[in-house]
């Protein structure tokens, strides 16, 4: 990031207390956070919805969901 070759960067299939404790430690020693968690999410596969949504909200990280038709 600081050479300019990367913008963001996101996570992906990270359960909710992994997400968390890294952005704290990004926070803690000045790293970069994640913008956004790729996460499996569809009419079937829900489970998204209960950990990682509220967490998403309220630390300002976006979803890209994949197979939302599952």
């Amino acid at each position: 990031m600081r050479a300019g070759k990367i913008r963001y960067t996101g996570a992906s299939n990270f359960s909710g207390w992994h997400l968390q404790k890294s952005l704290d430690v990004a926070d803690r020693y000045g790293y970069p956070r994640y913008v956004v968690n790729q996460t499996y999410y569809s009419l079937i596969g829900r489970d998204y919805e209960w950990e990682l949504m509220p967490l998403g909200l309220d630390a300002g990280i976006g979803a890209i969901v994949w197979s939302p038709l599952g």
